[in-house]
């Protein structure tokens, strides 16, 4: 199993890589339950969630130069699809996303939405 990075953007600015990716999002996650955040590698962070959601389909959208552009845009798209009801928290816990899972590191780090 290995992530999709046919929708995958280099970070231009926040307001264009924030905007594409969301849009992304809203395209791809349609009406399936989904998951959204970062990882420094999206192989490994692939295995860990598919483990334990059972969402097995990754699409990478975006790779940021910093772990400081990773942590604003994660936190950005959190804050926007978190409560979403097809959110995997929403349906799993019957609460939002509040966070991502971390371990980001200082260089490039990658967005992705995770879906069935």
């Amino acid at each position: 199993m290995e992530p999709n990075y046919d929708h995958m953007k280099e970070y231009e600015s926040s307001s264009v890589s924030k905007k594409y990716v969301k849009d992304k999002i809203r395209e791809l996650k349609k009406t399936k339950t989904f998951a959204v955040g970062a990882a420094s590698s999206p192989e490994t962070r692939l295995e860990e969630l598919s483990a334990e959601t059972g969402l097995k389909t990754m699409y990478v959208l975006c790779k940021t130069k910093t772990q400081t552009q990773a942590e604003s845009m994660e936190k950005d798209i959190v804050n926007v699809f978190g409560k979403v009801k097809k959110n995997y928290n929403v349906v799993k816990n019957d609460t939002p996303q509040q966070t991502g899972g971390g371990n980001l590191v200082k260089g490039a780090n990658y967005l992705y939405l995770l879906t069935k």
